[in-house]
């Protein structure tokens, strides 16, 4: 796909924010003098009568509720005329609670109105505070209070809100997409809330992920908690639902970690977990958030050591009794070739600096071109956008040898790469036919080989940067020659467009050769071969991809623990157009698209895609799912 301009990021923030703002900071009815009421403002609070303990706020603008410790309400914010709020909770004798109105603009000053509570009811005597356990320690916290964010700042683009501390906290690391630190709605009703800062989700799918959390020597059973508020639209909180919560060892393995939330209400709560680790104790461990709606607050993020009885075990072990598991998109080999060679490449995204896996490679040392290429897609690996390094950065393989792999880039590709602005001055780096021609160009000329990305240089963005550099590797590129390019373009589009999610979408792209007789030299260009450098390449007869994700984008759940009915799959096929002849219609999708079982079939076999996936997800061909 091509992309002819882009927005700046902070142009892209700005026209995010118009229109995916919390309610509670926007209000369009400027020209009005702001009007707030509130009755009564005094309230005799009865447990045993909850149609007592109403307040009636009529309003004209946006307001918000502040509550002494102890109180608490079925709401906190709001607009109209007759909004009722039930106070649910009282502390025993006089509280208060504080109705404000959100200013429209830095010169409107806001409405207070404060409501007296008394609670005549005598409570039995607190508990007195436990004891602190002499065996805890303090492994991580952070309050998020480090500094004053500026309106709605993303966490990616500004982290100084950091305000970490414990034994473990000295490489803690954030990152994720869709979460901003801000300062309205500062935490409070639960012990030790510290107000100020916390995360607030942007968008249904938004995700944080605090890492790098080292653990103390020896220590396995451990106690995580986090301030949470809810949606203040929706009105309760669906505990383990409207937040995800994940844990990952340092490797980036993640597995789901139910949590318990002191309150149902969408209102600030603690949330908490004990758990304990069996098997190898990894050296660092991360937590995942991950928002099914916009308007969700996180805050007070712990961890610190634990006795007792764990309400839960985790293992990172590989194996039936550990909740790790295999890759999602790494195919199958169900038949052995001594001639397979398989290649991780990892990275470092552009912003948030996650080491991640950029690709997976089956390489073919004969035929010296890929079998396929494992690729996942997430939001985290656009980060630079769509910045191709330029010029285009073709190099070897490091992970290869030389006559191993196929010479489609230039000898000097050291010393014309660094200099960014050269060009090479071997131009030999291409593949030229050996023993059959190409189709004839209008002009009467005939052409070199195209070289097409597999996992496309786009989908991992970044001028200049490794992540964007590996797919310039021969491990990621095969020949191609083909007249139906349209159709290639719009699942490449989809893809990137459409279909990634806060799940991750799991794709193998790959090389079907069927046909060995179709040989093509490398080191050459214009049928002009570099002595004694070129060899034998073989060219596939056709490309496919196929594709798995989530129905939703946002179970938080690893592929393996999703049912049936909540994956979906979808397969392409690309046949070469040796002759330069259309090979099928696309207006008929049946011609190009199948399910992941056809293309299995189609390949012979050879491979078995998404391993870990029951079969009927395979079988699929629902093209809706797919918006197609």
């Amino acid at each position: 796909m091509k992309r002819l301009f882009f927005l700046p990021g902070i142009l892209l923030s700005l026209l995010y924010c118009l229109t995916a703002c919390d309610p509670t900071e926007i209000d369009g009815s400027a020209d009005e003098e702001p009007m707030l009421e509130v009755t009564p403002l005094e309230l005799d609070y009865d447990a045993g009568n909850p149609s007592q303990n109403i307040i009636t706020v009529k309003s004209n603008v946006f307001w918000n509720i502040d509550l002494d410790k102890g109180l608490s309400t079925d709401r906190r914010s709001g607009k109209g005329d007759g909004i009722t709020v039930t106070v649910t909770e009282a502390p025993a004798g006089e509280s208060v609670l504080t109705v404000t109105s959100v200013p429209r603009s830095s010169s409107e000053k806001p409405i207070v109105r404060e409501v007296v509570v008394h609670n005549d009811a005598q409570g039995e005597e607190p508990d007195p505070e436990p004891e602190p356990d002499p065996e805890t320690e303090l492994i991580y916290y952070d309050d998020l209070d480090g500094g004053t964010p500026s309106g709605s700042t993303w966490i990616d683009t500004w982290q100084g809100f950091i305000n970490a501390t414990g034994s473990g906290a000295a490489d803690v690391a954030y990152s994720g997409t869709g979460f901003q630190s801000r300062n309205s709605y500062p935490s409070q009703s639960y012990e030790g809330a510290s107000g100020k800062n916390a995360f607030y989700s942007a968008y249904e799918g938004a995700n944080v992920t605090v890492s790098g959390i080292t653990l103390p020597a020896g220590a396995t059973t451990f106690r995580f908690s986090f301030g949470s508020l809810g949606n203040v639209n929706k009105g309760s909180f669906t505990v383990n639902e409207d937040i995800v919560l994940s844990i990952g060892n340092g490797n980036g393995r993640m597995q789901t970690l139910e949590y318990r939330r002191t309150s149902a209400t969408q209102q600030w709560a603690l949330c908490e977990v004990i758990f304990s680790i069996n098997g190898t104790l990894p050296q660092s461990i991360s937590f995942r958030f991950m928002a099914s709606s916009e308007y969700i607050r996180i805050d007070d993020i712990r961890l610190e050591t634990a006795s007792g009885t764990p309400d839960c075990e985790v293992s990172f072990e590989d194996g039936p009794s550990g909740n790790v598991y295999p890759w999602a998109e790494l195919p199958e080999t169900v038949t052995g070739n001594d001639d397979y060679r398989y290649i991780t490449h990892y990275s470092t995204t552009v912003r948030s600096e996650q080491r991640v896996r950029n690709y997976v490679s089956c390489y073919d040392v004969r035929r010296h071109n890929p079998m396929w290429v494992a690729h996942i897609h997430h939001d985290c690996y656009y980060e630079g956008g769509w910045s191709r390094s330029d010029p285009d950065p073709w190099r070897p393989d490091p992970e290869l040898e030389e006559h191993e792999q196929s010479i489609i880039y230039p000898y000097d590709w050291n010393d014309w790469y660094s200099g960014i602005s050269n060009w090479p001055a071997d131009e030999k780096y291409y593949w030229s036919p050996d023993n059959f021609d190409l189709p004839v160009k209008p002009d009467g000329g005939e052409k070199t080989i195209t070289k097409g990305h597999m996992l496309r240089s786009a989908d991992r963005g970044g001028a200049g940067k490794e992540i964007n550099i590996q797919t310039f590797y021969p491990t990621n590129v095969s020949p191609e020659l083909y007249l139906h390019s349209n159709t290639w373009d719009i699942v490449e589009e989809k893809l990137s467009d459409d279909w990634k999610c806060s799940d991750t979408t799991y794709v193998v792209t790959g090389c079907y050769y069927g046909d060995d007789s179709y040989k093509l030299i490398d080191a050459s260009s214009w049928g002009s071969a570099t002595p004694g450098k070129s060899k034998t390449c073989i060219m596939p007869v056709a490309r496919y991809r196929v594709i798995l994700r989530t129905k939703s984008g946002i179970t938080g759940k690893p592929v393996a623990e999703c049912s049936a009915d909540e994956l979906i799959s979808i397969g392409f096929w690309f046949p070469q157009a040796f002759d330069g002849q259309r090979i099928y219609e696309e207006t008929d999708e049946s011609q190009w698209i199948f399910s992941v079982a056809d293309i299995e079939e189609k390949i012979g076999g050879e491979f078995r895609f998404f391993p870990t996936v029951p079969e009927n997800v395979k079988q699929q061909r629902n093209l809706s799912d797919w918006g197609l």
